[in-house]
């Protein structure tokens, strides 16, 4: 697959899954409000709006993750076969924190069993406590620091699309990136944060849309250097 279409597929798989998000979140307001509008009324409504809203959530994520292998995993793993470095990482760091996030949801519902297990056999002392919280806790740093570090991938694999291609909407979605990631963190500006990374989100979006359809310069070729006869003295 060459880089061209590489771009495309990874512009498709943005703007089929901010699509999606908006649908996505439409359909549950008017799912939740549908279920509980009419409760004074109808309480019985509650219980089939509740399996139509498991229902799409189970649908959507079905959908997001066919997205996520048609379109985003192809077209990086492409730029990672074309050299574009971190570009693996953008393919393959999703899975692999998808499955540490469910790893780290059976570890805490273990820990939560142990936990009542161990109120029927007496009080908890501080070092049961720490035994049965520390597997939880671990998981929970190992998801989060893979987390940051795919991030990180994050930004040096549009610093390199910009080193390659020169396109400059990479070089400003990576920026946005840091600043959006920064305000983010900072109390009371979050929902700031938020704003900036879905701007952020658009522009890379964009970006792939211009790589789709960038062409790489011509060499340049040198031109023959003619010499000059001696003047006559």
């Amino acid at each position: 697959m060459e880089f061209r279409e590489a771009n495309k597929l990874l512009y498709r798989g943005y703007l089929y899954s901010l699509i999606l998000a908006i649908v996505a979140i439409a359909a549950v307001i008017v799912t939740v409000l549908a279920a509980f509008l009419p409760l004074t009324n109808s309480p019985s409504a509650l219980a089939p709006a509740v399996a139509l809203l498991a229902g799409e959530v189970v649908a959507f994520i079905i959908a997001g993750v066919l997205i996520f292998f048609l379109y985003l995993f192809r077209g990086y793993m492409a730029l990672h076969r074309i050299g574009i470095g971190w570009a693996w990482w953008m393919a393959w760091g999703p899975i692999i924190e998808a499955v540490l996030g469910i790893a780290t949801i059976v570890v805490l519902a273990l820990a939560a069993l142990t936990h009542a297990q161990s109120i029927d056999r007496g009080p908890i002392t501080g070092e049961r406590i720490w035994s049965i919280l520390a597997p939880a806790l671990v998981m929970l740093i190992i998801l989060g620091a893979f987390g940051i570090f795919l991030t990180i991938a994050h930004i040096l694999f549009l610093s390199n699309m910009y080193r390659h291609t020169g396109i400059g909407k990479f070089h400003t979605a990576y920026i946005l990136l840091i600043i959006g990631l920064v305000l983010s963190i900072i109390p009371y500006i979050g929902i700031l944060g938020a704003i900036v990374l879905l701007v952020q989100y658009v522009v890379e979006m964009l970006a792939y849309k211009e790589a789709s359809e960038w062409t790489p310069p011509a060499p340049q070729t040198p031109q023959p250097q003619t010499s000059t006869p001696p003047r006559p003295l």
